[in-house]
């Protein structure tokens, strides 16, 4: 019965054969225009109509689409695998029958436009009947034929729904495609019974009448015809078969005795082995079962390491391999105290947060180090499927377990270190979303008893030491990050990163390099240069490869002017790596009314920010450019309207409706948005106004109000950090920031001065001196040229 309700989705058109309702098929798709159709399907929620093509008496490369049966089948797509030029090998589970009522042509791909048309299964005694000999005569045909797997039968014995036992019948029978949509196409789920116990019975007569000539032809073979035969079906029987198998099953009862699995799980593994031991060899089941027994005797379900508990020892470890980072490594040390005391040795879930290049999936190798515990990193950017993490169900070809168990399986212990490296970086597609998978691992209440899909069975992850890492905290759904422990990782000051450059990166590019203690010696002002004119980073990712570069450049002079003594100076240093690509200079501009210095946070680290505006004359209006976002947009239609008000204040003639501003922060081709410029923007417009320049060596940050209060901002250690790199002495915070300096380190505070502020007003005092400023523009400029100068 038709719901009445008109769809439309894309269609894929095969030949000789048919998809039913409730049933899961295998095609290979190669033509163009179902390859197009499987794409747009994709991107549309993994539904696709399958309809057979109306036979010709032979295959057709194009698709001709009045030459497709009225009725197919509404799919969903189960898994895909292949590419264009191999075809696509595509897994679709039948839902619903579907009447195409008109076909149209999309981009490259075919349309099917109808509506759904379920069975409907009346329940009553004639129905009862047909359902069971149904039942019985598939199963009597299923023994005829030689190799079937006897579970067949039992899909259809064990349901109780006429639409289902009518369809998985239909699809074990040798059915011409013509048949199978006069099947599909008929409207009476009795009469569709009725079709299928006819042909069963006429298929059923068939193989008896095969089977009889076979044993007539059988019967007038000689003895000896017939003693060669069965001995060469015999010896094909042991080659098949032979000792090999029998080992295998022995060597499988052992390795399950000797896995160490809890109970309920050999108690799982040893009824698996018993249907294996009755199974025969070419059952397609016999190598799912193997694989999955494997998979079981090979994980870890009782070998652990032990932790090391010499606090001493693990602290000395982690300073030799990380400079800095006193938060992260005191955490470890308190982790190893407290399972020293408690003998509780559960994991922690640590998420390390930062702009790269500060050493974050590093620090993992090194935390697994001071434990004594093997490491792995399992890689989580860019992982769209849930059974990535989750695993694929045994029903699936190929299936296997999830990165979590198999990165275990690797590691040979159910308690190393293992590091989810760049965790909000998890998308999500039709296939799931792979961050609700990780709510399970994530989390200590549950991951306990962590059931992958392909094991089906708990495996207890409450013993991993659990990193993840991540650039940024925004992206991360909010229950995820609920489950983890959140340690900030800021970007490295001047001084730190010359330490790491000299006691880690320098002597690992000369052995990189194949150079000796001697070669490349850099003093800390040579490192210093190189660093402030080479790099701009938050991390010491790019002072690596200018470090390799140096090296690599040293070799190849010393094995070229063997003779001569060389000594690196900072104009070595420029024939090395060419001028330096950061110039202090690049900030001292033309320096004009209009201009103002704020800061910003990145994924990378801190920034400075150069803002730019000009006015002529017109209407009023403000034009923004820069790539700006919304929020950043609302900030300066906010800091024009407080300027605007408070010089109206100052003097009521005062209008801003007789020009226009335009303002600009570049770069232009790097998006940028959010509030803290807020105090910047007004500042800089009311600059731009009253004609009066801005300290070039002051920066600012800070949320505006309409009303004129400065609200706290974050990111203040990256921001304070920037304007260090850019020798900037003076900064302007909101006075709710106050705490956060203390994460700034001591010797950058001691050489910068830090204002406090509440009010927007405060802000136009320290920068403008806005009542002087305004008294006397006023008292010497007549209003007029003010306003259009």
């Amino acid at each position: 019965m038709q719901n009445g309700t008109e769809k439309s989705l894309p269609l894929i058109a095969v030949q000789n054969t048919m998809v039913f309702p409730l049933t899961s098929l295998f095609l290979v798709i190669g033509r163009k225009m179902s390859v197009r159709a499987l794409e747009a399907a994709q991107s549309d929620g993994g539904r696709v109509i399958v309809a057979a093509q109306i036979p010709i008496g032979k295959d057709l490369a194009e698709i001709d689409p009045t030459k497709i049966f009225t009725f197919g089948t509404l799919c969903e797509l189960r898994s895909i695998h292949g590419n264009e030029k191999t075809g696509f090998q595509v897994l679709v589970s039948g839902r619903v029958r579907f009447k195409i009522n008109r076909i149209t042509e999309k981009e490259n791909y075919l349309e099917a436009t109808g509506e759904e048309d379920p069975d409907e299964c009346v329940l009553d005694a004639e129905s009862a009947a047909l359902s069971n000999n149904i039942k019985i005569f598939t199963r009597q045909l299923l023994e005829l034929r030689p190799g079937t797997d006897k579970t067949i039968s039992g899909v259809i014995e064990e349901s109780n729904k006429c639409d289902e036992i009518v369809y998985h019948s239909a699809s074990y029978l040798n059915l011409d495609v013509v048949q199978m949509h006069e099947l599909l196409s008929e409207a009476s789920i009795k009469q569709k019974m009725k079709k299928i116990l006819e042909w069963i019975g006429r298929e059923r007569e068939v193989f008896l009448l095969e089977k009889d000539i076979r044993e007539k032809v059988g019967k007038r073979l000689n003895t000896a015809q017939r003693e060669g035969l069965l001995r060469e079906q015999l010896q094909a029987i042991k080659e098949e078969l032979g000792e090999s198998k029998s080992n295998k099953q022995a060597d499988l009862s052992e390795r399950i005795k000797k896995a160490q699995m809890p109970k309920e799980v050999e108690k799982v593994a040893m009824q698996e082995y018993d249907r294996l031991s009755s199974m025969h060899y070419s059952s397609p089941e016999f190598q799912v079962i193997e694989n999955y027994l494997d998979w079981l005797c090979a994980l870890p379900w009782n070998v652990s390491t032990e932790d090391i508990f010499d606090l001493k020892q693990s602290e000395i470890i982690l300073e030799k391999q990380h400079y800095g980072l006193p938060k992260i490594k005191r955490r470890i040390l308190e982790h190893l105290a407290v399972a020293k005391l408690t003998g509780n040795q559960k994991g922690p879930i640590l998420c390390l947060v930062g702009p790269p290049g500060v050493g974050k999936t590093s620090l993992g190798r090194s935390i697994a180090d001071a434990m004594g515990r093997k490491f792995i990193r399992v890689s989580l950017g860019g992982v769209r499927d849930t059974s990535d993490i989750r695993g694929h169900r045994r029903t699936y070809i190929g299936s296997m377990p999830g990165r979590i168990i198999q990165n275990i399986k690797r590691a040979g212990v159910n308690n190393p270190v293992m590091l989810l490296d760049e965790i909000d970086k998890l998308g999500s597609s039709f296939m799931g979303d792979p961050s609700s998978a990780m709510l399970e691992v994530l989390d200590p209440e549950q991951n306990n008893t962590f059931v992958d899909n392909f094991l089906d069975v708990s495996f207890d992850l409450s013993q991993i030491f659990f990193i993840t890492t991540a650039n940024r905290l925004d992206t991360i759904p909010e229950p995820l990050r609920d489950r983890m422990e959140i340690i900030e990782l800021s970007s490295y000051t001047l001084n730190e990163k010359i330490h790491i450059g000299e006691k880690f990166i320098l002597p690992m590019a000369r052995i990189d390099a194949g150079l000796s203690l001697t070669d490349v010696s850099l003093s800390s002002d040579l490192l210093g240069f190189v660093i402030e004119g080479y790099t701009r980073e938050a991390g010491v990712r790019e002072l690596k490869r200018v470090l390799s570069s140096v090296c690599r450049a040293w070799a190849f002079r010393k094995l070229k002017d063997v003779d001569k003594t060389l000594f690196i100076d900072k104009k070595m240093l420029e024939e090395f790596l060419g001028p330096p690509k950061f110039l202090r200079s690049q900030r001292l501009r033309n320096w004009v009314p209009g201009l103002a210095t704020g800061l910003a946070w990145t994924p990378v680290g801190g920034d400075v920010l150069f803002l730019e505006s000009l006015k002529a004359a017109g209407k009023g209006e403000l034009k923004l450019t820069g790539q700006l976002g919304d929020v950043m947009k609302e900030s300066a239609e906010i800091g024009l309207s407080y300027i605007c008000s408070r010089l109206n204040h100052l003097d009521p003639d005062f209008s801003c409706q007789k020009f226009d501003i335009h303002l600009h922060i570049p770069a232009g081709a790097i998006p940028k948005d959010g509030p803290s410029a807020g105090i910047t923007i007004a500042t800089c417009l009311a600059s731009l106004i009253i004609n009066k320049e801005v300290d070039q060596d002051l920066a600012m940050t800070g949320e505006l109000t309409l009303s004129g209060s400065v609200l706290p901002v974050g990111g203040i250690k990256e921001k304070v950090l920037a304007a260090h790199r850019y020798k900037i002495k003076r900064v302007i915070l909101p006075k709710g920031n106050e705490k956060d300096l203390y994460e700034v380190p001591e010797e950058i505070r001691k050489e910068m001065e830090f204002i406090s502020v509440d009010s927007m007003d405060e802000v136009l005092e320290l920068t403008l001196n806005m009542t002087q400023a305004m008294a006397a523009l006023w008292s010497s400029t007549p209003q007029a040229e003010i306003l259009t100068s």
